[in-house]
Formats: C-alpha cells, sequence, structure tokens
C-alpha cells in the first residue's frame, strides 16, 4: 500500500509543480506521524506498518511511521515538495534519505534542520 501512495504523491507533484522552484537547491526535514504514545499505551492501529520511534523535538517515545520531505526552494514562499516518503519510525533518518532519494539529487545544494 505504501508503494501506491508514493507512486500517486510522486504523479501528483510532478503535475503540479509552479515554475519558480529552485531545481539547485533542496530542503530535507522529517516529522513523526503518531498513532499511539506514551508509557502504557497499546499499539492497536495499522501494526503492520507502525514501528516504535523516538521524537528528539519532543524527546518522546511513539508508535507510529515517519513522513521524510524533500521540496524544492521557492523564494519567499513556502517549500514545493519534490519528494515523500514514508518509513518505518525506529529508522534513521539520514539511512532513509540515502537509500531512498541520494540517487535523485545530484549537483544539487541540500539544506537540512
Amino acid at each position: 500500500m505504501l508503494e501506491a501512495i508514493s507512486e500517486l504523491v510522486r504523479q501528483l507533484i510532478h503535475s503540479f509543480k509552479p515554475q519558480d522552484c529552485d531545481s539547485m537547491k533542496s530542503l530535507v526535514d522529517s516529522m513523526p506521524i503518531i498513532t499511539c504514545a506514551g508509557k502504557n499505551k497499546v499499539r492497536k492501529v495499522a501494526t503492520e506498518i507502525t514501528s516504535k520511534g523516538y521524537c528528539s523535538t519532543k524527546n518522546m517515545y511513539y508508535f507510529g511511521i515517519k513522513f521524510h520531505a524533500v521540496a524544492f526552494r521557492r523564494k519567499r514562499t513556502v517549500p514545493f515538495p519534490e519528494m515523500i516518503i514514508l518509513s518505518a519510525a525506529d529508522e534513521n533518518d539520514s539511512t532513509v534519505f540515502k537509500r531512498e532519494c541520494v540517487e535523485n539529487l545530484n549537483n544539487r545544494e541540500i539544506l537540512s534542520k
């Protein structure tokens, strides 16, 4: 199912890409999609695709997945997504980025938080 969602997103992004996107600069970020959090919680939602992860910015453990985005930089406006990736919560961001994105980002400046 994740593959089908990824392909749909890829086609939508390609169809709606604005002309002011800077194709030489990309922004990279990720965030948790939390389906269950807290010490006494039992994960019951989407157990086939969720895992336990740690979010350092929120200083918390959670069950869920991670949302990764690579976006085109745009001057004075919100970046436009180039790639959207869903991964297991326990996967390291740099591992996912290297596996899924590096091949497509040649000769480009990458900015990350």
